[in-house]
């Protein structure tokens, strides 16, 4: 399965910024939250600061369009 994940890192500039990628996994992969693992390894191999994570099914990712329209 293909899962979207979005990570909130610190850049290389000490900024906030998101780094997003779609991570495939299998069910049970993704039931022990191993594509947080891989999104937040390819978070750190671009050069960022992991935070937190979370997937497209989560409470967080529903808000990205209204974070979106309040910006």
């Amino acid at each position: 399965m293909k899962i979207k994940v979005i990570v909130v890192c610190i850049n290389s500039e000490d900024d906030p910024e998101f780094f997003w990628c779609n991570v495939q996994v299998t069910e049970d992969e993704y039931n022990l939250g191993l594509h947080y693992d891989r999104a937040q390894e390819q978070a750190e191999a671009a050069g960022y600061k992991v935070l937190v994570s979370f997937d497209q099914h989560e409470h967080a990712a529903k808000q990205v369009p209204d974070l979106f329209m309040f910006l």
